[in-house]
């Protein structure tokens, strides 16, 4: 089974150059492409870009999972267009207010308005929920984390996109969703010379968290991580993360979770 993966993420996907290389994961880069919308629209359905157009091609038999980097990216690429349209005179978000915008000798500079939110949110629903109707065993959609403000009461940490307001939706759409987060060592051990003669480089690896279901982080003032593990009724809980974090063994312990669920149904019934 190969992946395919749409990114738009800046930061590139050299971490996983190797499994490209090797044609485990396809990876499609739509990081220049300038007409974010219509791209977004595109990888959607499956698309694939030939360098001058989106062709609808069947999705190969070996692509068993497919992926979307992501969440935030799209919504920062669609948000970027939009601002960018209005440096050119053309506001496409309408609402109350106009969004600002200055020139600083040959330099243009816009912001987004709350109808730039609202039609962004408005083509999240619909393109991430469109994206499930496409023929693959796995279909996985990444989010940056946001994180709470000082001055809002809403504490929570969930998929960022485009704002706040689907933050709190978005776990409702998937199946699962797994936080992951990545626990660095304790520096605080690290005395100027080191504790009995440890180095830095000895300390504790950083720990690499998936968590499974809703939990608080200390370190954003007690904010809660949004998680949904579904797990069955009728079935013991899963734990609250694993360690190194893996999809695969996420999976694997909520199977083991269904099939307790039922061999426990069977049980009472027989009872």
């Amino acid at each position: 089974m190969r992946m395919r993966l749409y990114t738009r993420d800046p930061g590139g996907y050299d971490v996983i150059a190797h499994l490209v290389r090797l044609g485990i994961i396809e990876a499609v880069d739509v990081r220049a492409l300038p007409r974010a919308w219509e791209a977004f629209g595109a990888v959607v359905r499956g698309r694939m870009w030939d360098g001058k157009k989106w062709e609808t091609q069947p999705i190969p038999d070996d692509i068993g999972i497919i992926a979307y980097e992501g969440i935030s990216t799209w919504s920062d690429g669609l948000m970027g267009w939009l601002r960018g349209e209005w440096k050119e005179g053309r506001n496409h978000g309408g609402g109350r207010t106009t969004p600002p915008k200055f020139t600083d000798g040959t330099y243009t500079v816009a912001g987004n308005s709350e109808g730039h939110y609202a039609l962004v949110q408005d083509e999240l629903v619909t393109n991430i929920q469109l994206s499930f109707q496409l023929p693959c065993d796995y279909l996985i959609w990444t989010a940056h984390p946001r994180r709470p403000e000082q001055d809002v009461t809403d504490l929570i940490i969930g998929p960022e996109g485009a704002g706040k307001k689907l933050t709190a939706r978005f776990p409702s759409w998937f199946n699962y969703t797994w936080r992951l987060q990545m626990t660095p060592p304790d520096y605080r051990l690290l005395g100027p010379d080191g504790i009995k003669g440890v180095a830095e480089a000895d300390l504790p690896v950083k720990e690499h968290r998936l968590y499974l279901s809703g939990h608080k982080d200390m370190t954003s003032g007690g904010a809660v991580g949004l998680a949904n593990d579904r797990t069955p009724l009728d079935a013991s809980a899963l734990p609250l993360y694993i360690t190194p974090a893996s999809l695969v063994r996420a999976l694997e312990l909520v199977k083991g979770k269904v099939e307790e669920a039922q061999a426990n149904v069977v049980k009472e019934l027989q009872a």
